[in-house]
C-alpha cells in the first residue's frame, strides 16, 4: 500500500466534463466512489470496493465531473511495477453516450506509457457488452475467460463463445453467452480490423 498522494493542478475540460487525476492516497476517496458506484451499478455492494480500495498498491483515479457531481471515473492500480490493472470504472446514466468513458481510457493509457508500465490488464463480465467493445476498440485483446457462478443463468456454468467469419470482404466477430440448458445468447457483433493468430484482435 502506498502513502504517496498527488492530484492534478487544475482540471482539463472535455466537453461539459472537468477531468482530474488523483494518485496514491488521494485516489482512495471512498465516499465519493461508493456513491458513484451505487448510482451507476444497480445493487452495488460496497463490501466489494471499500476494503480493497485501502489495500491496493499505487492507485490512479481519473474522474469526470459536471459541476460537483462525479459523472464518470476510471480507477486502476499497480499489482507490480510494470503492470497496471484497470480495476473499476463507470459512467452515470445522465452522462452516457458522450464519449467520456473512451476519453478516460485514453488518459489512463497515456499515463501508463509515461509511467513505464509494459502492459495494462483488465477484466469484465461477459454480459457487459459496451465494456467489452470499448476495451477491444482501445487495443485490449481477449486472452482468457473464467466462470462466474453468480453471473451464470439459473446457477449453471456459463462461458463466452467467440467466432469470426468473413462476410462481403470484412471480418465479423461475434460473442455468444453459452449456458447449459439454455439457447446461446448473442452478446455482441462487430467488424474487425485484423485477425490475430492466438488472441482476438482490437476492433474499430
Amino acid at each position: 500500500m502506498t502513502t504517496r498522494s498527488t492530484q492534478d493542478t487544475g482540471a482539463e475540460q472535455f466537453g461539459a466534463f472537468a477531468i482530474s487525476r488523483y494518485e496514491g492516497d488521494a485516489a482512495r476517496c471512498e465516499q465519493e466512489l461508493l456513491a458513484a458506484c451505487q448510482r451507476i451499478f444497480p445493487g452495488f455492494d460496497g463490501g466489494y470496493l471499500v476494503p480493497r480500495l485501502h489495500t491496493v498498491t499505487d492507485p490512479v483515479l481519473f474522474v469526470a465531473r459536471v459541476g460537483l457531481r462525479l459523472a464518470a471515473f476510471k480507477l486502476a492500480y499497480r499489482p507490480r511495477p510494470t503492470l497496471l490493472y484497470s480495476w473499476l470504472g463507470g459512467v452515470d446514466p445522465e452522462s452516457k453516450r458522450r464519449g467520456v468513458a473512451a476519453h478516460l481510457m485514453r488518459k489512463q493509457h497515456a499515463l501508463t506509457r509515461h509511467a513505464g508500465c509494459a502492459a495494462i490488464e483488465t477484466r469484465t463480465r461477459a454480459t457487459i457488452t459496451p465494456m467489452i467493445m470499448l476495451n477491444l476498440r482501445h487495443g485490449f485483446e481477449i486472452t482468457g475467460y473464467g466462470i462466474d457462478h453468480q453471473e451464470a443463468p439459473a446457477g449453471r456454468d456459463a462461458t463466452m463463445r467467440y467466432a469470426a467469419r468473413l462476410e462481403e470482404g470484412k471480418w465479423i466477430e461475434t460473442g455468444d453467452l453459452v449456458a447449459q440448458g439454455r439457447t446461446p445468447e448473442r452478446m455482441f457483433e462487430m467488424e474487425l480490423t485484423r485477425i490475430g493468430d492466438c488472441n482476438w484482435p482490437a476492433a474499430r
